[in-house]
Protein backbone atom coordinates (compact mmCIF):
# COMPACT_ATOMS: atom_id res chain seq x y z
CA UNK A 1 0.00 0.00 0.00
CA UNK A 2 0.97 3.63 -0.42
CA UNK A 3 -0.22 6.83 1.27
CA UNK A 4 -0.19 10.09 -0.70
CA UNK A 5 -0.47 13.43 1.12
CA UNK A 6 -0.75 17.00 -0.15
CA UNK A 7 -0.98 20.32 1.74
CA UNK A 8 -1.50 18.66 5.11
CA UNK A 9 -0.04 20.75 7.93
CA UNK A 10 3.62 21.37 7.10
CA UNK A 11 3.62 18.68 4.39
CA UNK A 12 3.47 19.98 0.83
CA UNK A 13 3.63 16.52 -0.77
CA UNK A 14 4.56 13.00 0.25
CA UNK A 15 4.22 9.47 -1.06
CA UNK A 16 5.17 6.73 1.38
CA UNK A 17 4.84 2.96 1.03
CA UNK A 18 3.23 1.12 3.93
CA UNK A 19 3.90 -2.50 4.87
CA UNK A 20 7.02 -4.25 6.12
CA UNK A 21 9.57 -1.75 7.44
CA UNK A 22 9.47 1.95 6.47
CA UNK A 23 11.87 4.61 7.77
CA UNK A 24 11.22 8.36 7.59
CA UNK A 25 14.22 10.51 8.49
CA UNK A 26 14.67 14.25 8.75
CA UNK A 27 15.03 17.20 11.05
CA UNK A 28 12.51 18.35 13.65
CA UNK A 29 9.21 19.89 12.50
CA UNK A 30 9.43 18.30 9.07
CA UNK A 31 6.21 16.29 9.04
CA UNK A 32 7.61 12.93 10.17
CA UNK A 33 5.17 12.60 13.06
CA UNK A 34 2.31 13.96 10.94
CA UNK A 35 2.37 10.96 8.60
CA UNK A 36 2.32 8.62 11.58
CA UNK A 37 -0.70 10.35 13.12
CA UNK A 38 -2.53 10.39 9.78
CA UNK A 39 -2.09 6.63 9.43
CA UNK A 40 -3.02 6.09 13.07
CA UNK A 41 -6.25 8.06 12.59
CA UNK A 42 -7.28 6.17 9.46
CA UNK A 43 -6.47 2.65 10.69
CA UNK A 44 -7.96 3.26 14.14
CA UNK A 45 -11.20 4.52 12.60
CA UNK A 46 -11.49 1.37 10.45
CA UNK A 47 -10.48 -1.00 13.26
CA UNK A 48 -13.18 0.42 15.56
CA UNK A 49 -16.09 0.17 13.14
CA UNK A 50 -17.92 -2.52 15.14
CA UNK A 51 -17.51 -0.50 18.35
CA UNK A 52 -18.58 2.60 16.46
CA UNK A 53 -21.82 0.99 15.32
CA UNK A 54 -22.66 0.28 18.98
CA UNK A 55 -21.33 3.59 20.37
CA UNK A 56 -23.16 5.65 17.76
CA UNK A 57 -26.47 4.00 18.70
CA UNK A 58 -25.76 4.37 22.41
CA UNK A 59 -24.95 8.06 22.00
CA UNK A 60 -28.22 8.74 20.15
CA UNK A 61 -30.18 6.72 22.71
CA UNK A 62 -28.53 8.59 25.60
CA UNK A 63 -29.53 11.95 24.09
CA UNK A 64 -33.18 10.84 23.90
CA UNK A 65 -33.11 9.41 27.43
CA UNK A 66 -31.71 12.71 28.67
CA UNK A 67 -34.44 14.64 26.86
CA UNK A 68 -37.14 12.44 28.44
CA UNK A 69 -35.66 12.92 31.91
CA UNK A 70 -35.52 16.70 31.66
CA UNK A 71 -39.08 16.83 30.31
CA UNK A 72 -40.31 14.86 33.32
CA UNK A 73 -38.23 16.93 35.74
CA UNK A 74 -39.74 20.15 34.46
CA UNK A 75 -43.28 18.85 34.91
CA UNK A 76 -43.06 16.68 38.05
CA UNK A 77 -41.23 17.27 41.33
CA UNK A 78 -38.60 14.56 41.55
CA UNK A 79 -38.34 15.26 45.27
CA UNK A 80 -41.86 13.84 45.64
CA UNK A 81 -41.52 11.05 43.09
CA UNK A 82 -38.27 9.10 43.48
CA UNK A 83 -39.53 6.36 41.13
CA UNK A 84 -39.06 8.71 38.16
CA UNK A 85 -35.41 9.16 39.04
CA UNK A 86 -35.06 5.40 39.47
CA UNK A 87 -36.58 4.62 36.05
CA UNK A 88 -35.57 7.58 33.91
CA UNK A 89 -32.20 8.94 35.08
CA UNK A 90 -30.24 8.87 31.76
CA UNK A 91 -27.14 6.74 32.58
CA UNK A 92 -29.24 4.07 34.33
CA UNK A 93 -31.92 4.12 31.62
CA UNK A 94 -29.28 3.80 28.87
CA UNK A 95 -27.48 0.94 30.64
CA UNK A 96 -30.80 -0.84 31.13
CA UNK A 97 -31.56 -0.56 27.41
CA UNK A 98 -28.16 -2.05 26.53
CA UNK A 99 -28.85 -5.05 28.77
CA UNK A 100 -32.59 -5.62 28.24
CA UNK A 101 -33.31 -3.96 24.90
CA UNK A 102 -37.00 -3.33 24.16
CA UNK A 103 -38.05 -4.79 27.53
CA UNK A 104 -36.52 -1.71 29.15
CA UNK A 105 -38.70 0.49 26.91
CA UNK A 106 -41.80 -1.54 27.82
CA UNK A 107 -41.16 -1.05 31.57
CA UNK A 108 -40.85 2.73 31.11
CA UNK A 109 -44.00 2.80 29.00
CA UNK A 110 -45.91 1.12 31.85
CA UNK A 111 -44.66 3.74 34.29
CA UNK A 112 -45.61 6.47 31.84
CA UNK A 113 -49.17 5.04 31.70
CA UNK A 114 -49.25 5.14 35.49
CA UNK A 115 -48.26 8.82 35.53
CA UNK A 116 -50.99 9.65 33.01
CA UNK A 117 -53.70 7.68 34.81
CA UNK A 118 -52.83 9.43 38.07
CA UNK A 119 -52.90 12.81 36.32
CA UNK A 120 -49.27 13.56 37.15
CA UNK A 121 -48.67 14.38 33.47
CA UNK A 122 -51.08 15.57 30.80
CA UNK A 123 -51.87 14.04 27.42
CA UNK A 124 -49.39 16.26 25.56
CA UNK A 125 -46.45 15.32 27.80
CA UNK A 126 -47.50 11.67 27.64
CA UNK A 127 -47.53 11.70 23.83
CA UNK A 128 -44.22 13.57 23.61
CA UNK A 129 -42.42 11.02 25.80
CA UNK A 130 -44.19 8.03 24.24
CA UNK A 131 -42.99 9.18 20.80
CA UNK A 132 -39.43 9.41 22.11
CA UNK A 133 -39.65 5.89 23.53
CA UNK A 134 -40.81 4.65 20.12
CA UNK A 135 -37.83 6.43 18.55
CA UNK A 136 -35.48 4.55 20.90
CA UNK A 137 -37.11 1.25 19.83
CA UNK A 138 -36.48 2.20 16.22
CA UNK A 139 -32.81 3.00 16.89
CA UNK A 140 -32.34 -0.36 18.67
CA UNK A 141 -33.65 -2.29 15.66
CA UNK A 142 -32.28 -0.22 12.77
CA UNK A 143 -29.40 -1.26 10.54
CA UNK A 144 -26.89 1.56 10.20
CA UNK A 145 -24.85 2.36 7.12
CA UNK A 146 -21.27 1.20 7.89
CA UNK A 147 -19.87 3.80 5.49
CA UNK A 148 -21.57 6.61 7.34
CA UNK A 149 -20.31 5.24 10.63
CA UNK A 150 -16.73 5.06 9.33
CA UNK A 151 -17.03 8.62 8.01
CA UNK A 152 -17.93 9.83 11.49
CA UNK A 153 -15.15 7.76 13.02
CA UNK A 154 -12.58 9.22 10.61
CA UNK A 155 -13.73 12.77 11.36
CA UNK A 156 -13.44 12.25 15.09
CA UNK A 157 -10.12 10.40 14.93
CA UNK A 158 -8.49 13.18 12.89
CA UNK A 159 -9.95 15.84 15.14
CA UNK A 160 -8.61 14.02 18.20
CA UNK A 161 -5.09 14.03 16.74
CA UNK A 162 -4.99 17.40 14.94
CA UNK A 163 -7.70 19.54 16.62
CA UNK A 164 -8.91 20.70 13.19
CA UNK A 165 -5.53 22.19 12.17
CA UNK A 166 -5.13 20.21 8.97
CA UNK A 167 -5.10 22.28 5.78
CA UNK A 168 -1.78 24.07 5.23
CA UNK A 169 -1.76 27.69 6.37
CA UNK A 170 0.71 28.65 3.62
CA UNK A 171 -1.61 27.87 0.70
CA UNK A 172 -5.28 28.12 -0.23
CA UNK A 173 -5.29 24.61 -1.69
CA UNK A 174 -7.23 21.82 -0.02
CA UNK A 175 -5.48 19.14 2.02
CA UNK A 176 -5.77 15.62 0.59
CA UNK A 177 -4.88 12.14 1.81
CA UNK A 178 -5.15 9.03 -0.35
CA UNK A 179 -4.40 5.41 0.49
CA UNK A 180 -3.93 3.14 -2.52
CA UNK A 181 -3.33 -0.58 -2.80
CA UNK A 182 -1.69 -0.92 -6.20
CA UNK A 183 -4.18 0.26 -8.79
CA UNK A 184 -7.07 0.42 -6.30
CA UNK A 185 -7.80 3.55 -4.30
CA UNK A 186 -9.02 2.52 -0.86
CA UNK A 187 -9.75 5.90 0.66
CA UNK A 188 -9.54 9.58 -0.24
CA UNK A 189 -9.98 12.43 2.25
CA UNK A 190 -10.16 16.14 1.48
CA UNK A 191 -10.21 19.12 3.85
CA UNK A 192 -10.63 22.82 3.25
CA UNK A 193 -9.65 25.41 5.86
CA UNK A 194 -12.57 24.59 8.12
CA UNK A 195 -13.72 20.99 7.67
CA UNK A 196 -13.51 17.56 6.10
CA UNK A 197 -15.72 18.00 3.05
CA UNK A 198 -15.03 14.85 1.04
CA UNK A 199 -14.56 11.28 2.23
CA UNK A 200 -14.52 8.66 -0.51
CA UNK A 201 -14.39 5.10 0.83
CA UNK A 202 -13.98 2.20 -1.56
CA UNK A 203 -12.56 -0.60 0.58
CA UNK A 204 -11.15 -1.47 3.99
CA UNK A 205 -7.51 -1.00 5.00
CA UNK A 206 -5.90 -4.37 5.71
CA UNK A 207 -4.70 -3.71 9.28
CA UNK A 208 -6.68 -4.96 12.28
CA UNK A 209 -5.18 -2.35 14.61
CA UNK A 210 -2.54 0.38 14.92
CA UNK A 211 -0.27 1.58 17.73
CA UNK A 212 1.50 4.95 17.81
CA UNK A 213 4.39 5.02 20.31
CA UNK A 214 6.07 8.38 20.88
CA UNK A 215 6.98 8.53 24.56
CA UNK A 216 7.56 6.20 27.50
CA UNK A 217 6.22 9.00 29.71
CA UNK A 218 2.81 7.41 29.11
CA UNK A 219 3.50 4.90 31.88
CA UNK A 220 4.23 7.69 34.38
CA UNK A 221 0.87 9.38 33.77
CA UNK A 222 -1.28 6.30 33.23
CA UNK A 223 -3.65 7.11 36.14
CA UNK A 224 -4.47 10.48 34.60
CA UNK A 225 -4.72 9.02 31.09
CA UNK A 226 -7.09 6.25 32.18
CA UNK A 227 -9.68 8.72 33.54
CA UNK A 228 -9.21 11.24 30.72
CA UNK A 229 -11.34 11.22 27.61
CA UNK A 230 -10.38 11.77 24.00
CA UNK A 231 -12.05 13.85 21.33
CA UNK A 232 -12.86 10.51 19.72
CA UNK A 233 -15.09 9.44 22.63
CA UNK A 234 -18.87 9.44 22.52
CA UNK A 235 -19.13 8.84 26.27
CA UNK A 236 -21.24 11.68 27.64
CA UNK A 237 -20.29 11.11 31.29
CA UNK A 238 -16.55 11.61 30.94
CA UNK A 239 -14.91 14.73 32.35
CA UNK A 240 -14.67 17.16 29.46
CA UNK A 241 -11.75 18.98 31.09
CA UNK A 242 -9.45 15.93 31.01
CA UNK A 243 -8.52 15.43 27.36
CA UNK A 244 -5.70 13.47 25.73
CA UNK A 245 -5.06 12.52 22.08
CA UNK A 246 -6.48 9.18 21.05
CA UNK A 247 -3.06 7.60 20.37
CA UNK A 248 -1.93 8.26 23.96
CA UNK A 249 -5.02 6.69 25.51
CA UNK A 250 -4.76 3.74 23.13
CA UNK A 251 -1.11 3.13 24.08
CA UNK A 252 -1.88 3.47 27.80
CA UNK A 253 -4.61 0.84 27.63
CA UNK A 254 -2.39 -1.62 25.78
CA UNK A 255 0.40 -1.17 28.31
CA UNK A 256 -2.04 -1.48 31.23
CA UNK A 257 -3.20 -4.81 29.82
CA UNK A 258 0.39 -6.09 29.87
CA UNK A 259 -0.39 -7.53 33.33
CA UNK A 260 -2.20 -10.35 31.52
CA UNK A 261 0.79 -11.18 29.30
CA UNK A 262 3.67 -11.49 31.76
CA UNK A 263 5.62 -14.63 30.93
CA UNK A 264 3.15 -15.81 28.28
CA UNK A 265 4.74 -14.54 25.05
CA UNK A 266 8.47 -14.69 25.64
CA UNK A 267 10.17 -13.64 22.43
CA UNK A 268 13.71 -14.20 21.21
CA UNK A 269 13.33 -10.99 19.21
CA UNK A 270 13.84 -8.83 22.30
CA UNK A 271 16.40 -10.96 24.11
CA UNK A 272 18.92 -8.13 23.87
CA UNK A 273 16.46 -5.83 25.67
CA UNK A 274 16.46 -8.31 28.56
CA UNK A 275 20.26 -8.15 28.61
CA UNK A 276 20.04 -4.36 29.04
CA UNK A 277 17.51 -4.08 31.84
CA UNK A 278 17.82 -7.64 33.19
CA UNK A 279 14.18 -8.26 34.01
CA UNK A 280 10.57 -7.90 32.92
CA UNK A 281 8.42 -4.79 32.47
CA UNK A 282 4.71 -5.09 33.21
CA UNK A 283 1.75 -3.40 34.90
CA UNK A 284 1.33 -4.65 38.46
CA UNK A 285 -2.34 -4.84 39.41
CA UNK A 286 -1.71 -4.89 43.17
CA UNK A 287 0.24 -1.63 43.24
CA UNK A 288 -1.38 -0.10 40.12
CA UNK A 289 2.11 0.79 38.92
CA UNK A 290 4.39 -0.19 36.07
CA UNK A 291 7.14 -2.37 37.45
CA UNK A 292 10.56 -3.59 36.40
CA UNK A 293 11.01 -6.97 38.05
CA UNK A 294 14.54 -8.29 38.48
CA UNK A 295 14.82 -11.76 39.97
CA UNK A 296 13.42 -11.43 43.53
CA UNK A 297 12.82 -7.69 43.72
CA UNK A 298 10.72 -5.04 42.00
CA UNK A 299 11.52 -1.47 40.96
CA UNK A 300 8.82 1.14 40.43
CA UNK A 301 9.05 2.59 36.91
CA UNK A 302 9.44 6.06 38.40
CA UNK A 303 12.86 4.97 39.61
CA UNK A 304 13.94 3.46 36.31
CA UNK A 305 16.09 5.29 33.75
CA UNK A 306 14.17 6.87 30.85
CA UNK A 307 16.03 4.84 28.24
CA UNK A 308 15.15 1.56 29.94
CA UNK A 309 11.49 2.62 30.12
CA UNK A 310 11.62 3.33 26.38
CA UNK A 311 12.78 -0.21 25.65
CA UNK A 312 10.38 -1.63 28.26
CA UNK A 313 7.34 -0.04 26.62
CA UNK A 314 8.22 -1.54 23.24
CA UNK A 315 8.85 -4.89 24.92
CA UNK A 316 5.37 -4.79 26.52
CA UNK A 317 3.79 -4.04 23.13
CA UNK A 318 5.52 -7.04 21.57
CA UNK A 319 4.65 -9.38 24.45
CA UNK A 320 1.04 -8.19 24.18
CA UNK A 321 1.02 -9.25 20.50
CA UNK A 322 0.40 -5.68 19.31
CA UNK A 323 3.32 -5.86 16.83
CA UNK A 324 2.55 -8.43 14.14
CA UNK A 325 1.59 -8.99 10.50
CA UNK A 326 -2.03 -7.86 11.07
CA UNK A 327 -1.19 -4.58 12.80
CA UNK A 328 0.64 -1.35 12.01
CA UNK A 329 3.16 -0.07 14.57
CA UNK A 330 4.44 3.51 14.37
CA UNK A 331 7.53 4.30 16.47
CA UNK A 332 8.25 8.02 16.69
CA UNK A 333 11.95 8.76 17.32
CA UNK A 334 13.00 5.52 19.07
CA UNK A 335 16.41 7.06 19.77
CA UNK A 336 15.04 9.36 22.50
CA UNK A 337 16.95 8.84 25.79
CA UNK A 338 18.98 5.98 24.32
CA UNK A 339 22.77 5.58 24.23
CA UNK A 340 24.01 4.81 20.66
CA UNK A 341 24.69 1.20 21.68
CA UNK A 342 21.07 0.82 22.81
CA UNK A 343 19.84 2.50 19.63
CA UNK A 344 21.59 -0.22 17.63
CA UNK A 345 20.02 -2.97 19.76
CA UNK A 346 16.59 -1.34 19.35
CA UNK A 347 17.09 -1.20 15.57
CA UNK A 348 18.03 -4.89 15.54
CA UNK A 349 14.85 -5.84 17.41
CA UNK A 350 12.71 -3.75 15.04
CA UNK A 351 14.31 -5.32 11.98
CA UNK A 352 13.93 -8.87 13.31
CA UNK A 353 10.23 -8.27 13.98
CA UNK A 354 9.77 -6.86 10.47
CA UNK A 355 11.56 -9.88 9.00
CA UNK A 356 8.92 -12.06 10.67
CA UNK A 357 6.07 -10.10 9.07
CA UNK A 358 5.47 -7.12 11.37
CA UNK A 359 4.51 -3.80 9.74
CA UNK A 360 6.53 -0.99 11.32
CA UNK A 361 7.07 2.68 10.51
CA UNK A 362 10.03 4.38 12.20
CA UNK A 363 10.49 8.15 12.23
CA UNK A 364 13.95 9.30 13.28
CA UNK A 365 16.71 11.89 13.12
CA UNK A 366 19.42 9.53 14.38
CA UNK A 367 22.13 8.35 11.97
CA UNK A 368 22.71 5.39 14.32
CA UNK A 369 19.12 4.23 13.92
CA UNK A 370 19.17 4.73 10.14
CA UNK A 371 22.42 2.88 9.53
CA UNK A 372 21.62 0.07 11.96
CA UNK A 373 18.21 -0.51 10.35
CA UNK A 374 19.86 -0.56 6.93
CA UNK A 375 22.62 -3.01 7.90
CA UNK A 376 20.32 -5.36 9.80
CA UNK A 377 17.85 -5.31 6.93
CA UNK A 378 20.66 -6.48 4.64
CA UNK A 379 21.58 -9.17 7.18
CA UNK A 380 17.99 -10.45 7.40
CA UNK A 381 17.36 -9.95 3.64
CA UNK A 382 14.51 -7.55 4.37
CA UNK A 383 13.17 -5.04 1.87
CA UNK A 384 13.16 -1.64 3.60
CA UNK A 385 11.98 1.78 2.39
CA UNK A 386 13.79 4.99 3.36
CA UNK A 387 12.37 8.51 2.98
CA UNK A 388 14.06 11.83 3.67
CA UNK A 389 12.13 15.00 4.48
CA UNK A 390 13.17 18.18 2.64
CA UNK A 391 12.03 21.55 4.04
CA UNK A 392 11.52 24.66 1.90
CA UNK A 393 9.60 27.94 2.05
CA UNK A 394 6.57 26.27 0.48
CA UNK A 395 6.46 23.26 2.82
CA UNK A 396 7.96 19.81 3.33
CA UNK A 397 8.42 17.20 0.62
CA UNK A 398 9.36 13.55 1.05
CA UNK A 399 12.04 11.97 -1.15
CA UNK A 400 12.39 8.21 -1.60
CA UNK A 401 16.10 7.60 -0.91
CA UNK A 402 15.96 3.83 -0.52
CA UNK A 403 18.69 3.50 -3.16
CA UNK A 404 20.76 6.38 -1.81
CA UNK A 405 21.19 5.87 1.93
CA UNK A 406 24.31 8.10 2.16
CA UNK A 407 22.04 11.09 1.45
CA UNK A 408 20.23 10.49 4.77
CA UNK A 409 23.45 9.87 6.70
CA UNK A 410 25.00 12.98 5.21
CA UNK A 411 22.04 15.18 6.12
CA UNK A 412 21.69 13.85 9.66
CA UNK A 413 25.45 14.17 10.24
CA UNK A 414 25.70 17.65 8.72
CA UNK A 415 25.49 19.54 12.07
CA UNK A 416 28.57 17.69 13.33
CA UNK A 417 30.39 18.35 10.05
CA UNK A 418 29.48 22.04 10.24
CA UNK A 419 30.73 22.19 13.82
CA UNK A 420 34.11 20.79 12.77
CA UNK A 421 34.29 23.29 9.93
CA UNK A 422 33.47 26.16 12.30
CA UNK A 423 36.11 25.08 14.82
CA UNK A 424 38.70 24.48 12.10
CA UNK A 425 38.03 27.94 10.65
CA UNK A 426 38.46 29.52 14.08
CA UNK A 427 41.73 27.66 14.52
Amino acid sequence: MEISIKNFGTIKSAKVKIGGLTVIAGENDSGKSTIGKILFSIVKAFSRIEDELVENKNSRIFDICESIYFTLRRNISLNLNSEIRKHFIPPRFTDNIQVHGEDAIYERKKHLDYLLNNEEINENIFKEIADKLEKIKYIISEDEDPKEVIRNAVRRAFYSEFKGEIASKSTNENATVEVNDGATRLIKLEWNKSELFNLDLNDDISFDDVTYFESAATIQFHHFIQVARTLFDNNQSRNRDLMVPLHIKDLSKKLHDSMYNLGLNESENLSEFKDIYEGDFYFDRDSSQFILQRENYKINSGNVASGIKNLGVFDMLVQGNHVNSKTLTIIDEPEVNLHPDWQVKYAKAITMLASKGANIIVTTHSPYIVEALSLYSDKFTLDIKFYLTQKSNTGVEFDDVSENLPEIISKLSKPLHDLHMEVDDDF
